[in-house]
């Protein structure tokens, strides 16, 4: 997102404004390490500051002559001196700014760069996209058969298979899947399952003499 707002907005401005001389103010502390970034982190890396000299070089080539001054700004993740975010920042920066670089800057060259960008970022947005599906399909998949399978379990088997049914689909339920659904309350399942294995095996009622003589009274009456 850094580059692409770079390369769409901004130095497509400082090109049009042709300067005669480019002043580099030489901050650091939108590196993805400076805790300066608090929530919003920029994800910036010091290839990207590298780059961007790059960019201005282009620039000063195309339109003062080469002429770029840059002055040492903020940079507050110092933690390990030169190989500290910052210190690799500026290596970078320094870099790119003793280079030799004559190529010009390509107004052209830098919407096919952000074009190519663009595109990979919609590439990567639908390839998340289709594998979210993919896991949610799965896990509905693995759920609906966990509970089918504990629905037979409890119909038919005995309480050890009740019980790993009802933990298969525990797992299920708890499983990678990220969509919304209604909590399912397998306990409560598998009581109300085992309620109607019971039923189902209880034997009916057999009549009895005093119940067939009380029948054959109502009838004579």
């Amino acid at each position: 997102a850094w580059r692409r707002v770079w390369r769409g907005k901004t130095l497509p401005a400082i090109a049009a404004f042709k300067p005669d001389l480019i002043l580099i103010s030489a901050g650091f502390d939108a590196h993805a390490k400076d805790e300066i970034q608090g929530p919003v982190n920029l994800g910036v890396k010091e290839a990207d500051y590298e780059w961007l000299t790059e960019e201005l070089c282009k620039i000063a080539n195309t339109h003062s002559q080469g002429r770029v001054i840059s002055v040492l700004e903020g940079g507050y993740r110092i933690q390990g001196g030169v190989v500290s975010a910052f210190g690799r920042s500026v290596a970078a920066h320094l870099r790119a700014m003793f280079r030799e670089n004559k190529e010009q800057w390509s107004e052209e060259e830098c919407k096919k760069e952000l074009d190519v960008e663009l595109r990979k970022r919609r590439e990567q947005k639908e390839a998340a996209e289709t594998a979210r599906a993919a896991a949610i399909e799965a896990a509905r998949a693995r759920e609906e058969a966990a509970i089918e399978t504990a629905r037979a379990a409890a119909n038919g088997g005995d309480e050890d298979e009740t019980a790993a049914a009802v933990a298969a689909a525990t797992a299920a339920e708890n499983g990678p899947s990220k969509r919304r659904r209604k909590e399912v309350d397998y306990g409560a399942l598998n009581a109300q399952l085992e309620l109607e294995k019971a039923g189902a095996a209880a034997p009916a009622p057999a009549e009895t003499a005093g119940d067939d003589a009380e029948a054959d009274g109502a009838l004579n009456a």
